[in-house]
């Protein structure tokens, strides 16, 4: 009897995964201008037991669901900020970490949202072992707003000093800044 609970439990797992893996893919092949000036609360509110949920596989793809969200909806990146902080200080998976951290440029499409990502950016750009993920953050903002190159200039630059890990991610990044211009 167990086991036969223990497959249907991986199977729900598999299915919700899936949805949402769907849902993610439709709202990431939106057109931003196609929603721009519209919030889906209904739908925000609706996604977020699934960022909560007890399986990690759930959580890591309800976050590719909020970023599709934050794409389409770009106003919805203000309410999508609180949750992010929340479940940035209570994950302990680093396959849901990073499927969280990869949605803080999709929030950062609004303007008014730069401001709480940037401080989000530099937080994590404190502690060492991130400092290669915020480069890649950074060059992701700066790819949406031009005005962010001098931040990330900034942290190339401290990064020629940091350790081999950062100087590899800063590599990769000017070579993806060359590519772009």
């Amino acid at each position: 009897h167990a086991s036969v609970v223990g497959q249907q439990s991986r199977d729900d797992t598999l299915t919700t995964s899936g949805w949402l893996a769907g849902v993610a893919l439709r709202f990431s092949s939106l057109p931003p201008s196609s929603c721009k000036n519209t919030s889906s609360p209904r739908l925000l509110y609706a996604m977020t037991p699934f960022v909560l949920h007890k399986d990690q596989k759930v959580r890591a793809a309800s976050c590719s669901v909020f970023s599709g969200l934050s794409h389409a909806h770009r106003l919805d990146g203000l309410n999508i900020i609180p949750l992010v902080l929340h479940l940035l200080k209570q994950e302990t998976e680093p396959t849901v970490l990073d499927a969280i951290i990869d949605i803080l440029p999709t929030l950062a499409i609004h303007k008014a949202n730069v401001g709480s990502v940037l401080g989000l950016i530099y937080q994590m750009d404190q502690v060492p072992s991130l400092v290669p993920r915020t480069l890649r953050l950074l060059f992701h903002l700066w790819q949406a707003h031009d005005r962010l190159f001098t931040l990330l200039s900034d942290a190339l630059t401290r990064a020629i000093v940091a350790p081999m890990e950062a100087r590899v991610s800063a590599a990769a990044t000017l070579r993806d800044i060359c590519m772009k211009k």
